[in-house]
């Protein structure tokens, strides 16, 4: 039999995989935003409003459709190996059917109770209560579902339907403004202006559509009249995942993040059922 870090290795080591894909996702990321790929010009409209308005969308390499998939394939696999190595422990390396062994995630409670006694074939009681305690569907641990769906997803189609969506506005900009009018000095606005101070949360009849995926053209700011056009003017964007019926959240990035520390704290409730010794 295997030593429990033996055993514990085999989950770790795809741990650490996600994190590596996690890491390079990250950089091609930045290194996209980082190209100013979405350009916002202003125009005044007949209510001498200064409109800002998209004008540009640089596509979102392909590259991150393949990082982020591969990130999930291997957060996914973390659970299937720790679901592996626990009956391995529990049946003293005799599972009844390896190749049918699966960290139990379902669309609802009444899909898990049918299935995890399958999927967790040759497993102690303990540790079947134990998995139940996480409670690994839709309705119970809802990201460990989100997990179990994209990862089901990308392995028939590429993951991201992804566009990017207005995440914030720069509101330190408008103190800078008002500051610029009542002439603070230069080296007060210089230093505002190095720290932009991104606003995500806005009423819903703000004229700014955060949350908002644009195309070429459309509006995402209607400014007050009278008002000169800002060219220093900085929104924030991020990439959204067009995949309704999974997420909450629109900020794709957030998503994976939220998946790598659920599956992280999984484990961890977990790994202690491979330092028993079964008979």
């Amino acid at each position: 039999m295997q030593s429990p870090e033996q055993r514990k290795r085999h989950v770790r080591s795809k741990l650490e995989r996600a994190h590596f894909h996690l890491e390079t996702f990250w950089k091609e990321h930045d290194r996209y935003f980082a190209s100013n790929p979405i350009a916002v010009e202003v125009k005044i409209d007949v209510e001498r409003r200064p409109v800002y308005f998209i004008s540009r969308i640089d596509p979102i390499p392909d590259c991150l459709q393949q990082i982020a998939g591969d990130a999930i394939q291997n957060l996914m696999g973390a659970l299937d190996h720790l679901a592996y190595q626990i009956i391995c422990n529990d049946t003293m390396d005799k599972p009844p059917r390896p190749r049918e062994i699966y960290f139990p995630i379902e669309d609802s409670v009444k899909k898990y109770n049918a299935s995890k006694g399958r999927k967790l074939n040759g497993a102690a009681l303990d540790s079947i209560e134990a998995i139940d305690r996480i409670r690994p569907y839709r309705g119970g641990n809802d990201t460990l579902w989100r997990l179990y769906r994209l990862n089901n997803i990308e392995k028939h189609r590429l993951l991201l339907d992804a566009a990017p969506f207005l995440a914030g506005i720069d509101l330190m900009r408008f103190t800078v403004r008002r500051m610029e009018k009542d002439g603070v000095d230069k080296e007060i606005i210089k230093t505002l202006e190095e720290n932009p101070t991104f606003f995500r949360e806005v009423s819903p009849d703000s004229p700014l559509r955060l949350g908002f995926q644009p195309s070429v053209g459309d509006e995402i700011l209607r400014d007050q009249v009278d008002t000169d056009p800002d060219d220093k003017l900085k929104f924030r964007f991020r990439i959204a995942l067009r995949e309704r019926e999974v997420i909450e959240t629109p900020s794709f990035p957030d998503l994976l993040f939220e998946l790598q520390q659920i599956v992280i704290q999984t484990v961890n409730e977990l790994m202690p059922l491979l330092d028993r010794r079964c008979p």
